[in-house]
């Protein structure tokens, strides 16, 4: 039976960027010289911890519509006060001249990977007006009965919303690269489910997509309250259960607040629960919203691309950008053979430079590579490498 490697395609490009720049007549290619380099990496690994074959499958963002609308509602109610990922929204507008052209220039690298992609045995996926988060989890709900194993690479952490049994998490950065299971979830948060991962952003929020939570409620605060009450809603209730005696005599949580500013009511100074429940309370209709913002959606239609292993252009391709040490790992994109070991893999990196005599790099087997100086191209001299 298959495995499914559904990879966050933003997420997986930016982590690939490389510190050194990497340029072919001018052109900048150092993130898509470093997403194959990194993918070539990722796929040695996915066949040494799998059995059976791997289908893999790029998800990139397509917008965000649903979620924008949803906020914007909020902001239009009082509820919040931007939309959702507003404040990048904002770093774009006061982008300079600088962080311009260095956007063009991702973009420009991210249309020439998506092009060189199609050459391969990964397929790439797309919906328009939906992130690639949810369409990552379509794709765990749509196929989870299809394949033996499903693996979400990327480091974001809303992808704890669904893990399982058969689904887990590969992180992949430049320091560390490993599998994060829903074992794992459950030893660090001590969490029943990864549905759970919602509520509790329900609570928290999300500073960084600009999702708004309680005031005053981190990570920390809020975990306890989700271990015991299991939703967000259960824990709404119980802090109105604290509260009960004051708000049949006040009504609502602003006018408890009202009256404690209010010099004098100076007995309500002190409340039988933390003041920080007020917040809770208050902010009911935000704990709503951003429970719907953190859910991932699970219905949207689905299909795997096919995709067409066109061996001579991504041989080409390769051998235009000067990508020389990745020729060895041609046939692992096409899906074509086993992991090659370290030391073959030494013997198949193509070497280059001007004052150096042509060289066979493998010399044993019936493959054999000669690697040509004078114009710096691979050429094959017996047998069938690529």
């Amino acid at each position: 039976m298959k495995n499914l490697i559904l990879i966050d395609g933003k997420n997986f490009f930016y982590k690939a960027k490389s510190s050194r720049p990497l340029s072919v007549d001018g052109m900048n290619i150092q993130f898509v010289f470093s997403f194959f380099r990194n993918m070539a990496t990722l796929m040695k690994k996915m066949k040494i911890s799998f059995e059976g074959e791997n289908q893999y499958l790029i998800c990139w963002e397509g917008g965000y519509n649903v979620r924008l609308k949803l906020s914007q509602e909020g902001v239009e109610k009082g509820l919040i006060e931007k939309v959702y990922k507003g404040e990048r929204r904002e770093r774009q507008a006061i982008m300079t001249e600088e962080d311009v052209e260095d956007s063009l220039d991702e973009k420009k690298q991210l249309s020439l990977l998506k092009n060189l992609l199609e050459y391969t045995c990964i397929s790439q996926l797309t919906v328009l007006g939906n992130e690639a988060d949810d369409v990552i989890a379509s794709c765990t709900e749509q196929y989870y009965d299809d394949y033996e194993k499903i693996v979400i690479v990327s480091t974001d952490k809303d992808y704890y919303q669904r893990l399982n049994d058969k689904v887990s998490i590969y992180k992949h950065s430049a320091a560390n690269n490993y599998f994060y299971t829903f074992e794992d979830y459950q030893k660090e948060f001590d969490l029943e489910n990864g549905e759970q991962w919602i509520h509790l952003g329900a609570l928290v929020g999300d500073k960084g997509d600009t999702i708004y939570g309680i005031k005053g409620f981190g990570e920390k605060k809020s975990l306890p309250y989700i271990r015991k009450y299991k939703d967000y809603n259960k824990v709404l209730t119980h802090f109105k259960d604290e509260a009960r005696l004051l708000l049949m005599q006040y009504g609502t949580a602003g006018n408890i607040r009202a009256n404690l500013e209010n010099k004098e009511h100076r007995a309500l100074k002190k409340l039988p629960f933390p003041k920080i429940i007020l917040n809770a309370l208050e902010q009911e209709e935000v704990c709503h919203l951003a429970f719907k913002l953190k859910s991932m959606f699970l219905d949207l239609k689905v299909s795997i691309p096919e995709t067409t292993n066109d061996n001579d252009s991504l041989y080409i391709a390769f051998k235009d950008l000067q990508f020389y040490s990745l020729l060895g790992d041609i046939d692992l994109f096409l899906n074509k053979v086993n992991v090659t070991s370290n030391k073959m893999r030494k013997l198949l990196k193509i070497v280059t430079g001007t004052n150096m005599d042509d060289k066979t790099l493998l010399k044993k087997g019936k493959d054999k590579v000669l690697v040509s100086t004078k114009d710096k191209s691979c050429n094959l001299v017996q047998g069938q490498l690529f």
